[in-house]
């Protein structure tokens, strides 16, 4: 009835794939933030066109199911690659492409949109009278997002 030899060699299959697995979540984590973190500052600066594209980016991606992203990633995403390198002369077979690439870019183009409106929330958060008092200081763009604006947003990012 039971196969303890069966369990065994797929207890062995499953962990040899967790570092891989975790490889490409970090991956995807790191990414996401990034390109959240664009999107949020973007639409904290109220940039006119570029707010537009990625409210509408954000509304797509939150309310489509991340099984259909992927699936159209799988699909359509080769043909935009071979498409886009043939523009620029590269002969490249995008239809080649790994499976866990294609993975990637689906899941943190599903990720980003969530990830911005946690970072969007956290920028929200800060209070402008802070940035006030620190230009009053002589405090420069650069030095009062280094010292005074990302600490405060990266603090109230993750969840008490």
């Amino acid at each position: 009835m039971f196969d303890s030899d069966i369990l065994l060699q797929d207890a062995q299959e499953i962990l040899g794939a967790v570092p891989v697995t975790l490889g490409m979540a970090f991956t995807i984590f790191v990414l996401s933030t990034i390109v959240g973190s664009l999107f949020a500052l973007i639409e904290h600066r109220r940039i006119p066109v570029l707010r537009e594209l990625i409210m509408a980016y954000k509304i797509v991606f939150k309310g489509v199911p991340m099984v259909i992203v992927i699936f159209l990633a799988y699909f359509g995403l080769p043909p935009v690659f071979q498409f886009l390198f043939s523009l620029l002369g590269i002969n490249f077979n995008a239809h080649e492409t790994p499976n866990w690439v294609i993975l990637v870019i689906a899941v943190t183009g599903c990720v980003a949109a969530f990830q911005a409106e946690i970072i969007k929330g956290a920028l929200n958060a800060f209070d402008t009278g802070q940035s006030d008092a620190a230009h009053s200081l002589g405090y420069t763009s650069g030095q009062l997002f280094r010292r005074i604006l990302f600490p405060q947003v990266a603090s109230r990012r993750f969840p008490t």
